[in-house]
């Protein structure tokens, strides 16, 4: 037992004892099943239901955080299966793709380095799929990832 400060029936640190309402025995046990909590702050006392709102929040950001990360390594390891070949449709990709295709006639074919770091001889229209397919994916990453937010 040790000699714990109380605001009202809110333990205090030792270091805030200067704002305790009074003083009561306390076993090391329930003084800790107590202020594991969070009931107090470097700067005081808040209540049960502020603290609790203010985990809330924390919980909320660290989802929210997860959710942008996932999202980003999600787009950021973005491939499509087109033709055979295995082609980077990750954002950073979409312009190269789209000028690719604007300059190429059909039925022509250019060379392309897939995801693997290799060079290929990909047709016009295995770019087009690769582009298209890529666009939906992406679409379908942000969708998910709006769908997350939404639900915080």
């Amino acid at each position: 037992m040790k000699t714990r400060y109380m605001n009202g029936s809110t333990p205090l640190p030792d270091r805030l004892k200067d704002k305790a309402t009074h003083s009561l025995p306390l076993s090391d046990e329930a003084y800790t099943q107590y202020t594991s909590a969070k009931y107090f702050t470097e700067t005081g006392v808040k209540s049960a239901s502020e603290i609790a709102a203010l985990e809330l929040v924390e919980v909320n950001e660290a989802l929210r955080v997860k959710a942008k990360s996932d999202r980003d390594d999600k787009l950021q390891h973005l491939t499509v299966e087109v033709g055979g070949h295995s082609i980077q449709v990750r954002p950073q990709d979409e312009l190269n793709l789209r000028l690719q295709i604007q300059s190429m006639a059909d039925g022509e074919f250019t060379d392309w380095i897939l995801s693997d770091n290799t060079v290929a001889s990909i047709s016009k229209d295995d770019l087009s799929a690769a582009y298209a397919l890529g666009l939906a994916l992406g679409e379908d990453i942000y969708q998910d990832y709006k769908d997350i937010i939404k639900g915080l």
